[in-house]
């Protein structure tokens, strides 16, 4: 049954993991950590002490089209969170050669407290996991 409805299961969980950390964005405040990323997208530079500039450009863009706003902060990490959650799928069906298997693994995957927590606030992991 689950390897028939995969898709589908699939589909619920990216849009039920987006759309839940898309709107508990838009209601936690800042965190320390975001606003210094905040401040680092008003001055872009082509490096940073302790980070590549992917992460600054990719905040510079959204607080310019939504503003200085927290959802603008996160709402990149929550799409890269969502997308690397779907990259697993992907490489698990490729490993294990059983979409059921791979759907348990992104399930798992999504259910992580690191993707919960870390990888949906306005930090670097999300587009770091995302393109690693």
């Amino acid at each position: 049954m689950i390897a028939t409805a995969t898709p589908f299961y699939l589909a619920v969980l990216l849009s039920a993991f987006f759309l839940f950390h898309a709107v508990r964005s838009a209601f936690v405040p800042l965190h320390v950590d975001e606003a210094i990323w905040l401040l680092q997208a008003d001055h872009l530079q082509w490096a940073y002490f302790f980070h590549p500039p992917l992460k600054t450009f990719e905040l510079f863009l959204a607080t310019r089209v939504m503003g200085r706003i927290p959802f603008a902060l996160r709402i990149g990490s929550v799409t890269f969170a969502t997308l690397a959650i779907f990259m697993v799928f992907k490489l698990s069906v490729e490993l294990f050669r059983d979409r059921r298997w791979a759907f348990m693994t992104a399930l798992v995957f999504a259910l992580f407290p690191l993707t919960n927590y870390w990888m949906v606030v306005g930090h670097q992991e999300g587009l770091f996991i995302f393109t690693w």
